[in-house]
């Protein structure tokens, strides 16, 4: 992978203008052809709490991620390579496809995975999509992460920014995926994070997490999905003591269908009795 095309995703314009400064510096400095261009030295996305860089690249007429930390560097380079490890196995339509790790590449080592032409959850939000889709979607979320609970992968950093829905069918890829517990409590104290879709206990910083730590999550990505609808679930899901949460993601799957059929058999039942009037 030689050709960088662009940052993978908008909205940083004062920190793409600082790394447009930082190369015009490099170049000078190296007289040379540099291999970026402006507006390309900029990363996709700058997660302040993993300091993790992505970039669409271009191979053979396809475009791939490559997802690298910011150093290339210690802990930070050693959460890259980790995610790969783990990610590389896994095999579902609602989680980001992984291809391969490069040592090699114009912006250092990283993971090469899947393009997706999508916006976060919180763009898709922002469209006021109809209630039938938002139902579509959190029941996409919800299949992704007892996938990966299938798998014993504990997510860890459930939160919008992680949730990508494509333009073209409105299908979630979830990325950002894999971290151990070590690493999710380090993170959770690195400056920038975001911790307002953490669990009680992962910003306790107690040990061991398991699958209701993102149970604690996914309720609060369905208060923002529903609003104060599905109170039911998402109170439960959001219970401070982990023992009082739905055991695992499919518990809280079957109570969310449950709330789609109620009104079906409400209706089957009034026709039902329709039948019968004389």
């Amino acid at each position: 992978l030689k050709k960088v095309i662009k940052p993978y995703h908008t909205g940083l314009e004062k920190y793409i203008d600082r790394c447009n400064k930082e190369l015009r510096v490099l170049k000078k400095e190296y007289d040379e052809d540099y291999p970026f261009d402006e507006g390309i030295w900029a990363a996709m996305r700058h997660e302040s709490n993993r300091k993790v860089f992505a970039f669409v690249l271009e191979r053979d007429g396809k475009y791939f991620i490559i997802k690298t930390s910011e150093d290339n560097t210690g802990r930070l380079n050693a959460l890259v390579r980790r995610e790969y490890e783990i990610s590389i196995g896994l095999d579902s339509p609602y989680v980001v496809d992984v291809f391969t790790y490069e040592q090699d590449t114009v912006v250092g080592p990283g993971i090469i995975m899947e393009y997706v032409d999508g916006r976060t959850l919180s763009e898709f939000l922002k469209e006021n999509p109809p209630m039938q889709l938002r139902r579509r979607v959190f029941g996409q979320l919800l299949e992704a992460v007892a996938y990966l609970h299938r798998k014993s992968i504990i997510h860890n950093d459930l939160k919008p920014e992680n949730i990508l829905i494509t333009h073209s069918d409105n299908t979630i890829k979830l990325i950002d995926f894999g971290l151990s517990d070590d690493d999710a409590h380090y993170l959770s104290k690195t400056p920038g994070c975001t911790p307002e879709y953490a669990s009680p206990e992962l910003l306790a910083h107690s040990a061991p997490l398991d699958a209701r730590s993102d149970i604690y999550s996914l309720g609060l990505l369905m208060r923002d999905i529903f609003g104060g609808k599905y109170r039911y679930i998402s109170g439960r899901a959001l219970r401070k003591d982990a023992a009082k949460r739905y055991t695992n993601v499919e518990q809280m799957q079957k109570a969310f269908k449950r709330t789609h059929s109620i009104p079906l058999v409400a209706a089957a039942v009034l026709l039902f009795l329709a039948t019968l009037t004389p």
